[in-house]
């Protein structure tokens, strides 16, 4: 699928869906294909989420297409989210994480 390189691996560019943005050298999927690409039993969609709205415009992108949607949502460990939030100019108050 990719092309590895030592120990660095470049995986093909993911196709954008019918109806989604993307920049002119996307890939960009007609109706049908977006349809066939998201019917595969086998399609991970992978998003990091950085307190963007992008979560619900996959969620609803997907609803529409009829895709089965299961979120799994990772804590980092409580150590680093102190760590993350002494950083920080205004940080939130220990009791309250």
């Amino acid at each position: 699928m990719g092309a590895s390189r030592d120990d660095f691996t470049k995986y093909p560019h993911t196709p954008h869906l019918f109806g989604s943005r993307g920049t002119d050298d996307d890939k960009h999927l007609g109706e049908r294909g977006s349809l066939d690409f998201i019917a595969d039993p086998s399609l991970i969609v992978e998003e990091k989420l950085d307190g963007t709205n992008a979560r619900k415009r996959w969620i609803d992108l997907f609803a529409d297409y009829g895709a089965r949607i299961e979120l799994v949502y990772l804590e980092p460990r409580l150590s680093m989210i102190f760590r993350q939030n002494e950083r920080r100019t205004k940080p939130v108050p220990t009791h309250v994480i």
